[in-house]
């Protein structure tokens, strides 16, 4: 597997904290961010988070599909395939941007971009947010939470998120 990580220009740090009374939305950098792919993964890669899941401090891992997680704050890992265990390894660090959104009103902030409930329970983290595929779990308190999206779409997710605080704040 060819590794492309470096044709990448550098992540920018262009977003800004976005505040109300009830919400804080801030980028966060938690570190390597590995896609691992495989028919058994989740049966060998130990507790996965799913939603509405609490995860701890890094390393963990989340549930993305039946063959898919994403490994937070994990150890390096040699990319490409490993036949040995059945694995496609890919270092994605720069290909999510993350956001933490803390504060009694993240649910309601999170909510308006699609129907999310701490009462429907799912193995996987991966939700659709305001039209975009994103990864959202609860991280280390109740009411905080971390939004993974591609680069692609992540000025797309930060202005909606922008237009929501503020109508918060009106």
């Amino acid at each position: 597997m060819r590794d492309d990580r470096r044709k990448w220009t550098p992540v920018p740090d262009h977003y800004a904290p976005l505040n109300s009374a009830t919400v804080t939305v801030a980028p966060c950098s938690p570190g390597r961010q590995t896609l691992i792919s495989g028919a058994t993964i989740l049966q060998n890669a130990g507790p996965a988070i799913g939603w509405p899941d609490i995860s701890g401090a890094g390393p963990y891992t989340l549930c993305l599909t039946r063959d898919q997680v994403l490994e937070v704050e994990g150890g390096a890992r040699a990319s490409g395939w490993d036949a040995a265990s059945g694995r496609a390894i890919s270092d994605v660090t720069d290909g999510y941007l993350v956001f933490d959104v803390s504060g009694v009103g993240g649910l309601d902030l999170l909510s308006t971009g699609g129907e999310i409930s701490l009462q429907d329970s799912s193995r996987s983290v991966v939700r659709r947010l305001w039209g975009m595929d994103v990864l959202l779990y609860r991280y280390m308190d109740p009411h905080r939470f971390r939004l993974h999206v591609t680069r692609s779409l992540a000025a797309a997710l930060y202005h909606r998120l922008g237009t929501q605080v503020a109508t918060l704040t009106a």
